[in-house]
C-alpha cells in the first residue's frame, strides 16, 4: 500500500515537471508576447530600423531564454539578460538591416526557451523597404548628425493622398533623441514638419537608432526614419 501510494506521488510530481537541459523547470511557466508582430512600414534602402517586442512571464516560475533565433543575419536580436522572473517582463529590441532589399519583407524570430510545450515563441515583423506604404511622403528619408555643429535636423511630411492623416508616434528614439510636429495631422495636399534635436545626454561616440512614425487615416500605415550620428564632447 504505501509503496503504491508513493508511485502515485512519484507520477503526479513528474507530470507537473518538465525537464530541460538537465534542469527541472515547472509546467506552468508560460510567456506572453506583446505585440508578436512588429510593422516598420516604410524603410530606407540601406538602413537600419530598430523594432521591440515585450517577453513577459505570466506562469509562476522562472522563464531561461536560451536562444534568440533570428531567421536571417539581416536582423540582430541581443538579449540583455536570459531570465525571466515571475511576474516579470524582458524587453527585447531588434535591429533590422535593409541592405540589398527592395520592396515587401516579412521576417521572424523565434524564442527558444524551457517550456517544450510551448518553445519557440514566434515573433514577426515586416518592412517595406525603398517603397511608400501610403499616401505619406517622408523626405529626407533619414537624419545623421555627423557634423560637429549640427544638432537639429527637419523632415517633411506631405500628404499626397485625399484623406487627412494623423500623426502618431508607434516606437520612439531613445531619450537623447528630442522630437516635436508642427501640427498633429496632415489634411490632403498639404504638409506638416518634425523636428528631430539631439538631447544632453547624446552618448559619446557612434550611434544608432531609429523613430517609427503612424499615419492614422482610412488606412494606417508606418514610416520607419532611421537616425545616426557620432556624439561629441561638447
Amino acid at each position: 500500500m504505501t509503496s503504491s501510494f508513493c508511485r502515485s506521488v512519484t507520477c503526479m510530481v513528474c507530470a507537473a515537471l518538465v525537464l530541460v537541459g538537465g534542469s527541472v523547470v515547472a509546467a506552468d511557466s508560460t510567456m506572453r508576447v506583446g505585440p508578436k508582430s512588429f510593422d516598420f512600414g516604410f524603410v530606407p534602402v540601406d538602413a537600419k530600423v530598430y523594432g521591440h517586442y515585450w517577453l513577459v512571464n505570466d506562469g509562476t516560475d522562472s522563464i531561461h531564454i536560451q536562444e534568440v533565433k533570428p531567421q536571417c543575419g539581416c536582423t540582430a536580436a541581443p538579449l540583455t539578460r536570459d531570465h525571466i522572473a515571475p511576474s516579470d517582463s524582458l524587453y527585447l529590441e531588434i535591429a533590422f538591416n535593409s541592405k540589398g532589399m527592395h520592396g515587401w519583407v516579412h521576417k521572424r524570430i523565434d524564442v527558444f526557451y524551457n517550456d517544450t510545450a510551448a518553445s519557440p515563441a514566434q515573433l514577426y515583423f515586416s518592412a517595406k523597404v525603398g517603397e511608400t506604404t501610403g499616401d505619406i511622403v517622408v523626405h529626407p528619408v533619414d537624419v545623421h548628425f555627423d557634423d560637429f555643429d549640427k544638432v537639429k535636423e527637419d523632415i517633411v511630411l506631405e500628404n499626397t493622398g485625399q484623406d487627412t492623416y494623423a500623426i502618431d508616434v508607434a516606437t520612439p528614439p531613445p531619450p537623447y533623441i528630442d522630437y516635436g510636429f508642427d501640427r498633429d495631422s496632415i489634411p490632403p495636399g498639404e504638409r506638416a514638419l518634425m523636428t528631430v534635436h539631439l538631447g544632453d545626454s547624446t552618448p559619446l561616440g557612434l550611434y544608432q537608432t531609429s523613430m517609427t512614425l503612424l499615419l492614422d487615416g482610412p488606412i494606417p500605415h508606418t514610416i520607419s526614419i532611421p537616425i545616426k550620428g557620432t556624439g561629441y564632447v561638447r
